[in-house]
């Protein structure tokens, strides 16, 4: 079996062949490796219809309700 880095540097070259993984380290903090990631674990990117139906994947959402004059305690939504 490979080194780890070597094993590393495979997966970055095959990643690179996806259209969309190739697009998403222009987004900062987004290396080819976690890219790689995210498309394993949500499948064809072609299938959400909006950017919302991806958020709802990553579960609970926190959300704070607050005014200019109070804030409120910041609570777990379901997105």
């Amino acid at each position: 079996m490979g080194q780890p880095r070597d094993i590393e540097v495979d997966m970055e070259e095959l990643a690179l062949q996806v259209l969309v993984v190739n697009e998403m380290p222009t987004i900062k903090g987004m290396r080819i490796t976690a890219s790689a990631g995210f498309m394993v674990e949500i499948g064809d990117i072609s299938r959400f219809a909006y950017p919302s139906q991806i958020q709802k994947l990553a579960g609970p959402n926190l959300v704070e309700s607050s005014s200019g004059k109070h804030k409120c305690q910041t609570t777990i939504s379901i997105r």
